[in-house]
């Protein structure tokens, strides 16, 4: 789940690499990917986020269509070509502000979202040996934290389609479940993974896709610890993450490791304009925004 409100460390291991950047001009759409024809298409992205949940147990998170067209514009800007799943209710305005068909955006869940890494990965497949590739998996949503049978604890995101009626729940993206679907782009030495996961208690994908990390080639950030919940903040109305991470990025020339140094410090003083009440809200270890990376260049 996520609260409504945000401090912060940064954890990070690292080394160098670098990404390489593919300007495009003519765009067509593939299944709501933005395909550039007539070149090998470099960069990748797919944009999760949940307003509305079919599940009326679920709370809305007011501010996360917001927190899509935030990324969307991060990544077009970057030239990447763009997927976005979202929740059915958000579909028609985040249409008209980002400028894609209703058709071109999907319900995001589970199936759905696998389906799109697998797509991706297959076109990626088909690049050029020589190009190296870069694919981004942001996320806005509720998070949980979930303790299976044998007392494992792992991060999930809550899928538009969740079923709270089970135990663990039914319908949810586990940190383990990511990782299996990403291997084949982990396994890619021609291939950067960025995974950003803007969600309570999402700290268990930075532990998770971390020790899968057999290249080098992945970077991984959290708005939380494994422990702590994220936050929405009305003042902003964005989450906390999304919004102070986005503005971090050009002033830093979107080198990943920089800007969430910035994000975190840029969160920091915002907390310090909050009123006491809800400043006791947003202590010391629950606003965690966590990186893994061994690629101190590393650029979205």
């Amino acid at each position: 789940m996520r609260t409504s409100l945000a401090l912060i460390s940064v954890f990070i291991v690292v080394t160098i690499a670098c990404t390489m950047v593919k300007s495009a001009t003519t765009k067509t759409t593939y299944g709501g990917l933005m395909n550039h024809p007539g070149e090998s298409q470099s960069k990748f992205a797919i944009i999760m986020g949940i307003s509305n949940y079919q599940n009326p147990e679920m709370s809305a998170l007011v501010y996360a269509h917001n927190d899509i067209e935030a990324w969307f514009r991060t990544l077009q800007h970057r030239k990447y070509a763009v997927s976005v799943l979202s929740d059915t209710q958000s579909r028609k305005d985040l249409a008209k502000h980002i400028g894609f068909d209703e058709s071109q955006i999907h319900d995001a869940t589970e199936p759905i979202l696998y389906r799109h890494i697998d797509a991706i990965t297959a076109v990626i497949n088909q690049n050029p040996p020589t190009l190296r590739t870069t694919f981004a998996f942001v996320c806005s949503s509720h998070g949980e934290r979930l303790v299976s049978a044998s007392g494992e604890v792992s991060s999930s995101i809550m899928a538009y389609d969740i079923d709270t009626g089970h135990t663990n729940f039914d319908n949810v993206i586990h940190d383990w479940e990511l990782v299996e679907r990403l291997s084949p782009l982990l396994q890619n030495p021609k291939v950067d993974v960025i995974v950003i996961v803007d969600a309570c208690f999402s700290g268990g994908f930075v532990k998770r896709l971390m020790q899968s990390d057999k290249l080098g080639n992945l970077t991984v950030v959290s708005s939380s610890t494994i422990d702590k919940s994220s936050f929405q903040v009305k003042r902003l109305r964005h989450s906390a993450l999304s919004w102070f991470l986005t503005q971090s990025l050009p002033t830093c020339q979107y080198r990943l490791v920089q800007s969430v140094y910035k994000a975190n410090d840029d969160w920091h003083k915002f907390t310090m304009t909050m009123p006491e009440e809800s400043r006791q809200k947003v202590d010391a270890p629950s606003g965690l925004f966590q990186i893994y990376t061994k690629m101190d260049q590393i650029s979205l």
